[in-house]
């Protein structure tokens, strides 16, 4: 089918004029589309890093209250080995005082 010139359609400045304002806005939205992926990827990304030390500083409230458990069992064994030590101390010094009583009897016997 052959077209005569009549057929051809018009591009009258009104059209020429909505296309150019379509092809704004069709540049617009994927531009804002664009941004706003940007946007996201950037509050992802500070939601992560936010997340990352919420986990770090639980991890090391973790590990403080460990160690703070692990330096109170120190202490407590430190403790009891020194009420031990002081036992064992005071049994000696009790054998020993008792040896010489009996030795300060002994003389008082035989001399």
């Amino acid at each position: 089918m052959n077209r005569s010139e009549n057929d051809k359609p018009h591009f009258g400045p009104e059209e020429t004029e909505e296309l150019a304002v379509l092809e704004r806005k069709k540049l617009r939205a994927q531009k804002d589309r664009v941004k706003k992926g940007y946007l996201d990827n950037i509050t992802l990304k500070n939601m992560d890093r936010m997340l990352e030390k919420e986990i770090e500083l639980a991890q090391d409230t973790k590990n403080l209250e460990i160690l703070m458990e692990m330096q109170t069992s120190e202490e407590a064994a430190k403790r009891l080995l020194k009420a031990q030590n002081k036992k064992k101390l005071a049994k000696t010094w009790q054998e020993q005082i008792e040896v010489k009583r009996l030795q300060q009897q002994y003389e008082k016997i035989f001399n």
